[in-house]
């Protein structure tokens, strides 16, 4: 049902050189390469001040259903991953620096962007997204 498919995130790999593929939210974006999930860079989404950051990208169409894959860490102290898909929240990861393995199938109903946020109200705190693949449900 999926297998085949486009995968609707831009840049979803993580292995261009650099963040312009994402739209920022309040976020600093970098390409990390320590201790990667696989391959050579993962996205990380750093909190410069004291309130939630996240980035996106504007890729649903409301009303349709997608399932979306991929790996996500925290950064061991208090901030972790979260999906969300307007003022639902899709998948919340944990602060554990091991990646976690997310699977989510939902259908867009708010809006077009899809979000990945680092949970925190904690200056400095991040999190990682890495290999996240986005496919309509067909």
């Amino acid at each position: 049902m999926f297998k085949g498919q486009p995968n609707l995130i831009v840049d979803g790999n993580m292995e261009g050189v650099d963040t312009s593929s994402w739209t920022n939210v309040g976020a600093t974006l970098s390409k990390e390469t320590t201790s990667p999930h696989r391959e050579t860079n993962w996205l990380k989404i750093l909190n410069p001040t004291d309130s939630k950051t996240a980035t996106n990208q504007d890729i649903l169409t409301i009303g349709k259903t997608y399932r979306i894959t991929g790996w996500a860490r925290g950064d061991g102290g208090t901030g972790y991953p979260k999906v969300y898909q307007g003022v639902v929240n899709l998948w919340v990861g944990a602060t554990s620096t091991t990646w976690q393995y997310f699977d989510v199938t939902f259908t867009a109903t708010v809006n077009t962007l899809l979000y990945f946020q680092n949970q925190t109200n904690n200056t400095g705190d991040y999190c990682g997204f890495d290999d996240i693949r986005v496919e309509e449900v067909l």
